[in-house]
């Protein structure tokens, strides 16, 4: 990525699916849960190894646990 550009972390979950965190969405999380500022790699690992449960009204979106 050129200089300046916006990170982007790219994991894989414990079922095989490509997860991505773009900069932007991290800091939108930091904005009500500024106390995950020193936690991105904790919340990678969520992604890579937690559960997960899919929302009900939207089948394409899942939270992690």
């Amino acid at each position: 990525m050129p200089d300046g550009s916006p990170r982007r972390w790219e994991v894989h979950d414990r079922y095989g699916n490509k997860i991505y965190m773009t900069e932007e969405r991290w800091r939108h999380a930091l904005d009500s849960r500024p106390c995950l500022s020193d936690l991105l790699e904790e919340t990678l690992n969520t992604l890579r190894r937690g559960r997960r449960k899919q929302d009900p009204l939207n089948p394409r979106k899942y939270k992690y646990y």
